[in-house]
């Protein structure tokens, strides 16, 4: 997987970004200035308000070169004000000219940010340049300049960082339950032997929880979010669940980074018997404003548990976690 990374701190990057990322572009701004080829694959890649970025060719086409390296399933980051504030996957890159015009007009040379891409799936996120200069060994001072992409060593520097796991091209397309569960019965070793031990199957289950939804609910407390808000959370603790376990989709639900993810992981709170959401009084107790927001999601129904996932959710009920 590559890399990119987007300085966007400027007058006209910040601009940019409320135009096109912050505020997604509906589709039919788009279709009309799409080739015929470009438009058969933004229609299997894409569907719905997207997020737009894109590139000029650059000195000696130098940025060209660099955006010609991108592909689905690549990672994209935006950089401004000394940190990483957003994170995307890179869904479809096509150059065009005249969508560039249309996004984004013209520079004062008569150029546009032809090398387009979009990204779904994107997350707010909080990396200071410090952490990235020494991630990627670069002095203590370095500051981020234009457009680059990152392969290789480097890239993985930057995913372990971010404890991004690796997500296979086909995997952008499917997301059909049985075709999903079949890949993770496929997964030899769902333990790759890498600095952040990742786990092959987090993708598989973000594709079965959420597919490609710009949105979806918590089950936990019923709140429809963008998707970089929900994190397909193990009720299971993975570590104690067996290979079978870890490779059945029931053992995850959608949790909201909200606060439900959080306090499930920490056992503030559980799931009983009865599907209902309960409150681990013992471990709230003498955290006032902790045991209030608990009280505000005490008695939802948890969305997914049924006669298959009570097994996961007893576990989790029997096995409390304690965090300082």
């Amino acid at each position: 997987m590559n890399v990119a990374i987007q300085p966007c701190g400027d007058s006209v990057g910040r601009q940019h970004y409320v135009d096109t990322i912050r505020n997604l572009i509906k589709p039919e701004r788009i279709r009309p200035l799409l080739t015929s080829a470009q438009l058969a694959e933004f229609d299997v890649r894409l569907n719905g308000p997207v997020a737009v970025w894109g590139v000029t060719n650059g000195e000696n086409g130098i940025n060209r070169k660099k955006w010609e390296k991108l592909k689905p399933g690549d990672l994209a980051l935006l950089y401004r004000d000394k940190k990483i504030f957003s994170q995307g996957r890179i869904a479809l890159t096509l150059n065009n000219a005249p969508l560039a015009s249309n996004l984004w007009s013209f520079r004062e040379d008569g150029t546009t940010w032809e090398n387009v891409y979009f990204m779904d799936d994107l997350q707010e996120i909080d990396v200071a340049v410090a952490r990235f200069n020494r991630a990627m060994g670069y002095k203590e001072n370095n500051i981020v300049q234009g457009f680059n992409v990152y392969e290789g060593d480097k890239a993985q520097c930057l995913l372990d960082l971010l404890e991004i796991e690796e997500e296979a091209q086909s995997d952008l397309i499917v997301t059909d339950p049985g075709a999903l569960q079949a890949r993770l019965l496929e997964i030899q070793n769902l333990d790759v032997a890498t600095p952040t031990k990742k786990r092959q199957e987090n993708e598989i289950f973000r594709r079965h929880l959420f597919g490609k939804k710009k949105s979806g609910k918590c089950d936990i407390c019923g709140k429809t979010l963008p998707v970089g808000l929900l994190v397909a959370a193990h009720i299971k603790q993975r570590k104690s669940a067996s290979d079978e376990e870890r490779r059945n989709l029931k053992i995850v639900m959608s949790a909201c980074r909200l606060g439900c993810d959080e306090l499930f992981e920490r056992s503030y709170i559980s799931v009983s018997a009865a599907g209902e959401v309960i409150i681990n009084s013992a471990s709230v107790e003498g955290y006032d404003d902790l045991k209030s927001y608990a009280e505000t999601i005490s008695g939802r129904k948890c969305l997914v548990h049924d006669a298959e996932t009570e097994s996961f959710f007893s576990w989790h009920r029997e096995h409390p976690r304690r965090f300082a």
